[in-house]
């Protein structure tokens, strides 16, 4: 058989893991949830540059690309925010369109997994490893920049891994990475390794300093475009970019080594104990696993590394768990490339066997996993079926507590001396994950202490 039909049976398939990937996840942006995050605000900045290009005010809207907070965050938003333009105002169009990012990342990291030198089965149990992550699955239903960040970030990883010494490659490498640096500036340490393992692939030392400059002169160019273009106008990127990197302070930095491990146990659980078992026995097993295995093994360790050590040594970013999901896809490729090399070593059938027992358990994680990011209520459909309720006569009966976004802490309520409890529901930020998103040790155990549940007190009307 030739290796033409293998792939395209291994693209079909991995095709069909990212769609139906891709269904949960329009299924979790209809269950609610857009607009939650104080970040998910920057998508207003494309709803307003859309507009300035619609009246002409081209000089306007370039200039927004200056902006140190996600730059190229708003090109990519323009189409969702034209489309709520002329097909109507829901939060969900967004929702389903940044969807589609957390998707294609699925789909890619089977192909990188395929194009580093994976068989077929290696590269599709990546991809199911990364399909059944909780962390790459919640964050779909916010309209935030990370998903299009991380679909960048691990196309750069891809192109990068073509084989052969093309400079074209190199610097295509380079300018996927840098675009995904514009679009989320935390995951800087994805676009760093996808030239790192780009560059440490090459068969020789200048091949691998040619590809290096080739890389790192990509790696700058849609960010000195930005730079030419908005620099006439006013305005002063690199600045922005600095100014905007010294505000990454809410949070801890001492913590900023265990966040992640720390972070990924509450939402992940007994996934993160396959990945870690995946990895020791990558590590044991590491002159016998697949190139994809040792890449990842050094991606991880270099994401890692450079969270903590920014973190905890240099104090100069706090980890937060959107950072932390830089990880996700290296303990993948590294588990999916473990787990084959030991299947090699046992007959077929027990090798199926095996795989198979893996996959199991991993869809019965992913399951529990996904129903309790199904099962959480956000402040604003609990009010919309709070006003729904028949006993709500007018707003001003209703008396809201923790109905809103809380941060750092709940504020203490004085209650009304006359209420009926009209409807409870958990707060999102019982959702254990949501908490590693700036919020310090002492505060999340403020969390944990305390009755932060969505109450919504109906007071009688005098």
């Amino acid at each position: 058989m030739t290796s033409r039909p293998i792939a395209d049976r291994l693209t079909r398939r991995l095709l069909l893991i990212a769609l139906l990937a891709l269904a949960l996840r329009v299924m979790l942006v209809f269950s609610g949830g857009q607009f939650y995050w104080p970040d998910e605000t920057r998508y207003g900045q494309a709803v307003e540059m859309l507009e300035e290009l619609s009246h002409f005010q081209i000089g306007q809207a370039a200039l927004r690309l200056s902006g140190g907070d996600h730059p190229l965050f708003k090109v990519f938003a323009l189409i969702p925010a034209f489309l709520q333009k002329h097909f109507g105002q829901s939060p969900r169009i967004p929702g389903v369109y940044f969807a589609v990012y957390s998707a294609a990342s699925i789909l890619l990291i089977g192909l990188i997994a395929r194009r580093l030198g994976s068989p077929p089965g290696e590269a599709l149990l990546a991809s199911v490893l990364l399909a059944a992550s909780s962390s790459f699955f919640y964050f779909s239903r916010h309209v935030v920049p990370y998903d299009v960040a991380m679909m960048l970030g691990l196309a750069a990883l891809y192109v990068g891994a073509r084989p052969g010494d093309r400079l074209t490659t190199s610097a295509w490498c380079g300018v996927l990475a840098g675009c995904a640096f514009l679009t989320y500036a935390g995951y800087w340490t994805l676009s760093a390794v996808a030239v790192l393992v780009h560059v440490v692939r090459a068969g020789s030392v200048p091949q691998a300093m040619r590809r290096g400059v080739v890389a790192g002169a990509g790696l700058g160019a849609p960010a000195a475009v930005a730079l030419a273009v908005t620099l006439p106008l006013g305005g002063n990127l690199a600045g922005n970019l600095a100014g905007f990197s010294h505000q990454v302070t809410q949070g801890d930095f001492a913590e900023g080594w265990r966040l992640p491990w720390e972070y990924l146990w509450h939402a992940e659980h007994g996934l993160l104990v396959v990945w870690a078992i995946g990895t020791v026995c990558g590590l044991v097993l590491i002159r016998r696993i697949s190139t994809t295995a040792k890449a990842a093994l050094l991606g991880g360790a270099t994401v890692y590394g450079a969270l903590a050590f920014t973190s905890t040594i240099l104090h100069k970013f706090v980890v937060y768990g959107r950072l932390s999901r830089q990880i996700v896809p290296f303990l993948c490729l590294a588990t999916a490339g473990a787990l084959w090399s030991l299947g090699e070593r046992v007959s077929i059938r027990f090798r199926v066997a095996f795989i198979g027992v893996v996959v199991a358990l991993v869809a019965g994680q992913a399951a529990f996993n996904m129903r309790e990011v199904f099962r959480v209520t956000f402040p604003r459909d609990f009010l919309r079926e709070a006003l729904s309720d028949p006993r709500v006569t007018s707003p001003d009966v209703l008396f809201p507590i923790n109905v809103e976004h809380i941060y750092p802490s709940p504020v203490t309520v004085r209650l009304p001396d006359e209420f009926l409890v009209l409807r409870r529901a958990p707060h999102p930020l019982q959702f254990r994950p949501y908490q590693y998103e700036g919020y310090t040790p002492a505060e999340r155990a403020v969390l944990r202490s305390r009755d932060i549940n969505m109450t919504m007190l109906l007071v009688p009307d005098r």
